[in-house]
């Protein structure tokens, strides 16, 4: 799944999404892009 962050800002901003990502799916992979503000997250909760 892909997801638009407008808000996002920086690494702190990543890392917050990555411990909420972890809470639903411990293994699913979080990949960020700050130019385009996406976040792709693959795995069984997605």
């Amino acid at each position: 799944m892909q997801f638009h962050v407008d808000e996002m800002s920086g690494g702190s901003c990543v890392r917050r999404i990555n411990k909420a990502v972890a809470r639903a799916d411990l293994r699913a992979p979080v990949g960020a892009n700050m130019a385009s503000r996406t976040i792709n997250v693959t795995g069984a909760a997605a």
